[in-house]
């Protein structure tokens, strides 16, 4: 909010400097147009208010056409010869067949109205093609010449009238060259602007310090010296030229001014831009103009506006840019200036168009005027309140509060002053209620809740030690019921009940799962109905208390909120983001809505009803409504201010044209004691009496052009096939009759009204005539529809007002033929009648011929039928005998051929059964050849490892030593004859043949015997390989062959995977009915992923130990088999880098 200071110290640097400005105009207001609104680029060089009412505008990236609502756009499209030949337009002019020139960038192109496509032209002088030039301006003269300034070439004079090739791609032009022997070379040819004057001469401004017109005998530019004393200042300036009403030149000098040459007297006068009113401002006057009172607008290109120029009084006035006056230039960078045939004057800048179209206002408008006392301090209102005696409080942002004396004009402002503890808390005033006692009361971003007593101000604060203090300091609505409670809702915190005698501040908030707890905790609106409902209003829907309900003298009342909210499946409130609701004069309840417009709840029947852009409002977001006595809403949107009448649905819209600050109204509105309403916005406010609101009177009569045709919502292109037929041979603003076929039986029609006073306030009525008994009003609406026409001959008729209601009542119109299928033309119903007599006369002779013939026919057809009947017996009976036998052989056939059918179903799954079982077999044989080659390595790396040892030590180890080795030698060998002889009956088990041989055996001895193999290996690497066992014995019941290999593999794997230095440990005990062994090692883990892959045969791979000990990955598959066989589980635990666990079951002896 402290960013608002400084708003208003650079408001108050501008108003010095506006104010120290002499001959500053007051009454020029300018409507604005960017590419927000469809302007194809900002940069604007061109404009031309073409004879049938369009006006067209350049730009530095593309064409526009503009009609007072939008905007056509023409782009350059290198592969699109029909398009505009460059991408920047730089000068327009239109010709007696109301064909446009268009000079760009890239050459010259006419536009052609009836297929609204362009024909690029490219100019040839002396049979040499002028290719790629840059075109700066243009200008048609009486004579029926196009000239064109080329800063590269020159100026080129093109013969359009009378000249039979001139619809040729390449036509033929002259090249003029100016001397200019006071210019820079670069800057010769810079021609800006031709004028003719009465005497048909064509005159041209250029870099040179004298003026050139062109002499049709010597058929070239003669200059022209300005007699001035400082003409030889004015070389390689840049200059325009303007011709007046009275033949009096004006000519714009870069850095020096305005010079005015009364040819009558040849004086020339020039203006300094000296910045008094006695000059232009601006170094570089880029743009002239004369309007419809005679006054010469001087635009300056660089940082000056508009200086505007009266010839009677020799004074100057000055429009600007001013960043706090939304009716100002939108920029002080002027390109070029136009007045149309109504008198309005279009102002081209470098990021839009200004348009002036003077009038008076409809609202009382009113503007901050920053640190001026007795003037409101900031523009962007929040809110409004009406004190018991007759002031209006006005919430700002930035600004704290305000009090209007409504009588004398004046403002009071009061701000957040840090050193004063009594002043306001915060300058974000939200919003203000006054309640019965007459104390003022404020929600404030930041403030918390605000006070104002007896001219001095306290607040409420959130204190986290105090659960009864207000709940938020951001607080958006305070409001004051009909039984005095004073309410509080908040931005973030829910709705506070504050208990004045208490100071207690009482909360409700959402409570997730309650129905009937508060469904907003930002709240936007409290308003109370005439029946004593409380509606808070919030981005999920509205809550209401029944104040009736509750007894609100003693503690905190438990309040269940009853909500409306969106409902897909059934009538209820269009959207949940809802800002205000009202009640009108009639009971009906109005709910103002972000994005989806108004919903009336009728309180009879329960019913909401929607309206919205759909029924001519201007913008869905709703923030206030008000209601007159007349109960017509006023409803502030984020589009304009709409006065609605609830029963005829009439919408009437009002903007920034008829008064308002802003079309953006966001503060809450009220309507005063007497009638007054103020709304409030980013600009300031505006205030009136509703039965005040007259209109201004704009006395034209806008032409009425057709833009569009749609059938069946579809837009029906110039030579576009509808139904396999073109319907549109020319642009439907240049189409006399239209003829279309029995299936075209939706269609519409688009047009436009072209007054560009107040274009969106501009009223339609169409007719149908031959359908249509009268004409049919719609409003703004720009569209007529007509669906399922009789075939035949129509005239369709659109007339327009203005924003004032004048009428074209001749409007236009075009002629429709609805061609009939050809089932319903004359010639056909013709046809059909005379075939039809024919076809019953004959019909009759014919009936009584055969009623002649009939009695004799008929004794020698019956006894004939007799005759064929009986034999026809005959042969149907011999045929039905032979249909039995046949009958019954195909049942034989049947059932033989669903016998053979069953057993080739039999055979099919045997086969099938076959093929499974000797993919398993294959599948067995290669996972037998890879146990194998894995298990006889382990035995085999035991010998290898125990010879390299004996080798290397067989000198310097005893006798007892050696053989310790020798014996260790022998125990691999056998153990690797036992493994062989093992691996064989796997094998065999896998065709079923394996011999299982299960006993007792004590676990202590198989952990010494397998510990003793590997006790050498472990120590290799420097491995603690230990055991343990409980105290009693342990003895399972398993192969000890099977053991023997389970062991094994275990061990040497975790010994394999294990550090040097590390550790493994073998351990059993006791499980029930079996016996749990595990083999346990800190070595390197495995990851989930290869965990969940261990026991799979299809998903094993080989990995090398810690020293690159190599193996097949095969092991813990035996192992898994054999654990299996025993009716075992095995499993593993393992955490990556700290080592794993491998367990498994065999059952106890005594199980």
């Amino acid at each position: 909010m402290r960013q608002g200071k400084h708003r208003l110290l650079l408001f108050y640097f501008l108003f010095l400097i506006s104010a120290n400005s002499t001959g500053q105009s007051a009454k020029i207001e300018f409507d604005q147009y960017t590419t927000n609104n469809g302007l194809s680029n900002g940069y604007v060089n061109a404009i031309l208010h073409d004879s049938k009412g369009f006006i067209w505008i350049g730009t530095a990236n593309g064409l526009n056409r503009f009609d007072g609502i939008t905007f056509k756009t023409y782009y350059s499209n290198i592969k699109d010869a029909t398009s505009i030949s460059g991408s920047e337009t730089t000068a327009l002019s239109e010709d007696s067949l109301s064909n446009i020139w268009v000079m760009t960038s890239n050459g010259l192109c006419v536009y052609d109205r009836k297929t609204d496509r362009f024909s690029r032209k490219t100019m040839r002088v002396n049979g040499v093609i002028v290719n790629n030039s840059f075109l700066y301006s243009c200008i048609i003269d009486s004579k029926g010449f196009l000239w064109v300034s080329s800063p590269s070439n020159g100026i080129f004079r093109v013969k359009i009238y009378n000249n039979p090739l001139i619809s040729d791609t390449i036509i033929d032009a002259e090249l003029y060259v100016l001397e200019e022997n006071d210019v820079y070379h670069a800057l010769k040819n810079n021609v800006y602007t031709f004028v003719e004057d009465k005497n048909n001469k064509i005159w041209v401004a250029s870099q040179s310090n004298k003026l050139f017109y062109f002499d049709n005998q010597q058929d070239k530019f003669i200059s022209k010296k300005i007699d001035h004393p400082e003409a030889d200042n004015f070389s390689n300036k840049r200059k325009n030229i303007l011709k007046d009403r009275d033949g009096i030149f004006f000519i714009s000098i870069e850095d020096n001014g305005l010079m005015v040459w009364d040819r009558e007297k040849d004086d020339f006068r020039l203006y300094k831009p000296n910045g008094s009113n006695t000059g232009p401002k601006g170094r570089v006057l880029s743009a002239l103009a004369e309007d419809k009172d005679g006054l010469i607008w001087i635009g300056d290109r660089k940082s000056e506006g508009i200086s505007i120029f009266d010839k009677k009084t020799g004074k100057f006035s000055y429009c600007q840019s001013d960043e706090f006056d939304p009716y100002s230039l939108n920029t002080n960078k002027i390109n070029c200036i136009y007045q149309d045939k109504s008198g309005s004057m279009w102002v081209g800048a470098i990021i839009g168009i200004n348009k002036y179209s003077p009038g008076k206002l409809k609202f009382r408008r009113y503007i901050s005027t920053p640190n001026v006392p007795g003037k409101l301090s900031v523009n962007n209102t929040l809110c409004f309140a009406e004190s018991k005696t007759g002031e209006i409080w006005i919430g700002t942002d930035g600004g704290g509060l305000t009090k209007l004396d409504r009588g004398k004009g004046e403002f009071v402002n009061y701000k957040d002053n840090p050193s004063d503890p009594h002043s306001l808390s915060s300058n974000a005033v939200i919003s203000i209620c006054e309640d019965h006692e007459g104390t003022l009361w404020m929600g404030t971003y930041h403030g918390g809740l605000a006070r104002m007593k007896n001219g001095k101000f306290d607040a409420f604060y959130p204190d986290p030690a105090n659960p009864l203090s207000v709940s938020d300091r951001n607080v958006w609505y305070v409001f004051e019921d009909s039984k005095k409670n004073l309410w509080v809702g908040t931005l973030n915190s829910g709705l506070d009940l504050f208990d004045r005698r208490t100071g207690r501040f009482y909360h409700y908030t959402l409570t997730e799962g309650d129905s009937t707890s508060l469904c907003n905790n930002s709240i936007r609106q409290l308003y109370e109905d005439s029946n004593q409902n409380l509606y808070i209003t919030g981005n999920q829907g509205v809550s209401i208390i029944d104040l009736k309900a509750y007894d609100f003298s003693g503690s905190r009342p438990d309040i269940k909120f009853r909500n409306l909210a969106h409902h897909e499946s059934r009538n209820s409130l269009s959207s949940n983001d809802v800002y205000c609701v009202k009640e009108d004069n009639e009971g009906n309840l109005w709910f103002g809505l972000l994005g989806s417009g108004i919903d009336k709840l009728d309180p009879k029947t329960g019913k909401f009803t929607n309206f919205s852009t759909k029924d001519g409002f201007p913008g869905n977001s709703v923030t206030s409504i008000l209601v007159d006595d007349q109960n017509y809403l006023w409803l502030a949107t984020d589009k304009g201010l709409v006065k609605f009448n609830p029963e005829t649905k009439e919408v009437v819209v009002f903007d920034q044209k008829d008064g308002l600050q802003n079309t953006s109204l966001k503060s809450w509105a009220i309507k005063t004691k007497d009638g007054e309403m103020f709304f409030g916005g980013p600009d300031g406010f505006n205030s009136f009496y509703p039965e005040r609101v007259i209109n201004n009177q704009n006395h034209s009569k806008p032409p009425v052009v057709i833009t569009g045709l749609k059938i069946f919502n579809e837009p029906v292109e110039i030579n576009e096939k509808f139904n396999d037929r073109v319907i549109l041979v020319n642009d439907i603003s240049e189409t006399n009759e239209l003829v279309l076929s029995y299936r075209d039986n939706y269609f519409s029609f688009e047009f436009i009204a072209l007054d560009f006073t107040a274009p969106e306030k501009n009223n339609y009525a169409y007719m149908m005539e031959g359908f249509d008994d009268e004409w049919v009003p719609c409003g703004t609406k720009r569209e007529a529809n007509y669906t399922n026409l009789d075939p035949g001959k129509y005239t369709f008729r659109v007339k327009a007002s203005n924003n004032d209601g004048i009428w074209n009542e001749e409007g236009t119109s075009i002629k429709i033929i609805i061609r009939p299928p050809w089932w319903r033309t004359w010639w056909f119903r013709t046809a059909a009648i005379l075939t039809l007599i024919i076809l019953l006369s004959s019909f009759f002779y014919s009936r009584i011929r055969h009623f002649q013939n009939q009695k004799i026919l008929l004794e020698k057809l019956v006894a004939q039928k007799t005759s064929d009947l009986l034999k026809m017996n005959a042969i149907l009976t011999n045929q039905a005998e032979k249909l039995n036998k046949n009958n019954l052989l195909l049942e034989e056939r049947q059932e033989q051929i669903e016998k053979q059918s069953e057993e080739l179903l039999a055979q099919k799954k045997s086969l099938q059964k076959m093929n499974v079982e000797l993919h398993d077999l294959n599948a067995t044989k290669d996972k037998f050849f890879s146990i194998i080659a894995h298990d006889i390595k382990n035995p085999f790396n035991a010998v290898l490892g125990f010879t390299d040892l004996l080798e290397e030590n067989f000198k310097t180890w005893d006798d007892g030593k050696k053989l310790e080795v020798v014996n260790l030698i022998n125990n691999s060998a056998k153990n690797l004859y036992e493994l062989l002889n093992n691996l064989l009956q796997w094998s065999r088990s896998q065709s079923g043949v394996i011999d299982f041989k299960p006993q007792k055996i004590v676990l202590k001895d198989t952990f010494s015997n397998v510990t003793g193999l590997f006790r050498e290996t472990a120590g290799s690497k420097n491995i603690e390989l230990t055991s343990t066992l409980p105290e009693t014995e342990l003895a399972i019941y398993a192969d000890r062959n099977m053991l023997d290999a389970i062991m094994r593999n275990l061990i040497s794997n975790a010994i394999k995977f294990t550090n040097p230095g590390g550790k493994v440990h073998i351990s059993a005990e006791a499980n029930k009915e079996f016996a749990m062994i595990k083999v346990a090692d800190n070595g390197v883990g495995l990851s989930t992923e290869i965990q969940e892959q261990l026991f799979r045969i299809d998903k094993h791979t080989s990995t090398y130990g810690t020293l690159n000990e190599s193996g097949t990955g095969l092991g813990l598959i035996l192992v898994q088999e054999f654990v299996a066989k025993h009716g075992g589980k095995i499993g593993v635990e393992s955490i990556k880098g700290k080592g794993s666990t491998f367990h498994f079951t065999l059952p106890l002896v005594n199980s």
